[in-house]
C-alpha cells in the first residue's frame, strides 16, 4: 500500500516511534527493505535524525539498488554507514549523498570506487571513518575530508594506502 494511504493517526505513530537507527543487513528479505523504504517516507518528527547501514550484498540491494533513491529526499537522515558497495559512486547518487544532504556521519566499510572521478561528500560532515576499503577509494575520499571544515572526527582503519600524497592528506588531517 502507499504510505499516503495510511490513516492519519498511523502515520504519526509510526513518525512518533519511528527508531533512531535502522539497518538493512545481508539477511533481510525484500519485504523488509520495502517496509523500511516506507517506514523511511513517513516524514519523522525527530529533532535527533535517524542513523541508516547498508550491506550491499543484501540480495534485494545487490539487484535493484534504486530502490534506495526516494531516500535521497529525506532530509532527517543524519547518519550512513555503508558496507560491500561495488562502486561508491553509485552508492552516494542513490542515497543522495551530495554536498547538500543532510548526513553528518559517515562510515564506510568493505568499499570500492571504480575511476578516479571526484566523490562528493555532505559540506557538514563531522565524523568519517573508513575501514578495510580498496586503494582508489581510500584515496578518493581521503581527498575530499580534507576539503571539510566541519569534520572533528576521523578514522581510518586496515585500508590500502599506496602514495606519499595519501599519508600527506592524511597527516593534513591530523593537523
Amino acid at each position: 500500500a502507499d504510505v499516503n494511504s495510511l490513516p492519519q493517526k498511523l502515520m504519526e505513530t509510526a513518525a512518533k516511534w519511528c527508531p533512531p537507527k535502522m539497518e538493512i543487513t545481508e539477511s533481510c528479505s525484500s519485504s523488509c527493505v520495502m517496509g523500511l523504504l516506507k517506514l523511511l517516507s513517513i516524514p519523522s518528527q525527530k529533532e535527533e535524525g535517524i542513523s541508516l547501514s547498508f550491506d550491499f550484498q543484501n540480495p534485494t540491494l545487490k539487484n535493484n539498488p534504486s530502490l534506495l533513491s526516494p531516500l535521497a529526499n529525506c532530509g532527517n537522515i543524519t547518519s550512513h554507514e555503508i558496507r560491500f558497495c561495488p562502486d561508491l559512486r553509485d552508492c552516494f547518487s542513490t542515497l543522495g549523498l551530495s554536498p547538500r544532504s543532510s548526513v553528518q556521519h559517515l562510515k564506510i566499510f568493505w568499499s570500492e570506487v571504480i575511476g578516479s572521478e571526484r566523490l562528493f561528500l555532505p559540506d557538514n560532515l563531522k565524523s568519517f571513518k573508513v575501514r578495510k576499503c580498496g586503494a582508489n577509494a581510500t584515496y578518493l575520499l581521503l581527498r575530499e575530508t580534507s576539503k571539510k571544515s566541519a569534520l572533528s572526527g576521523i578514522s581510518i582503519e586496515h585500508c590500502v594506502i599506496y602514495t606519499d600524497l595519501e599519508n600527506k592528506l592524511i597527516n593534513g588531517l591530523l593537523k
